[in-house]
């Protein structure tokens, strides 16, 4: 019994596996058997799976049923203004990255240029918070 790793190349993925040989008396020849145990993560823990083939584990799965949906044009609503945060928040991020690529492009800056692009992407900051 041993476990063996399979990349998948297309996702990227590593998935782990119990192998087992076991012998066929009619054929006198060994098979191997695999068990899928689980994905396998950045740090080399496997993951286990539920073994029910993508279906979440009993406990996991709540017998309620779910709450009627809520009011449609609220939900609309909610949703613009995540939206709306979002979009606010990429712009901030935008100008912050646009003032440190502006500092990598020109490396042989002196330190009072630093200093005053640093206070001016602060100032930016706090205007756009």
């Amino acid at each position: 019994m041993s476990i063996t790793y399979r990349k998948d190349k297309k996702s990227g993925i590593t998935y782990a596996y119990e192998c087992t040989s076991v012998w066929v008396p009619e054929l006198r020849q060994a098979r191997n058997h695999r068990k899928y145990l689980g994905r396998v993560d950045e740090d080399g823990n496997i993951i286990p799976s539920t073994g029910r083939r993508g279906r979440p584990a009993r406990d996991k799965v709540s017998s309620t049923k779910p709450e009627a949906a809520a009011d449609p044009a609220a939900m609309l609503k909610e949703r613009d203004q995540e939206i709306a945060t979002l979009k606010a928040e990429n712009e901030h991020l935008r100008s912050l990255l646009a003032g440190i690529s502006w500092l990598l492009k020109d490396a042989a800056l002196t330190e009072e240029e630093i200093d005053q692009a640093e206070q001016s992407l602060q100032k930016r900051s706090r205007k756009s918070s």
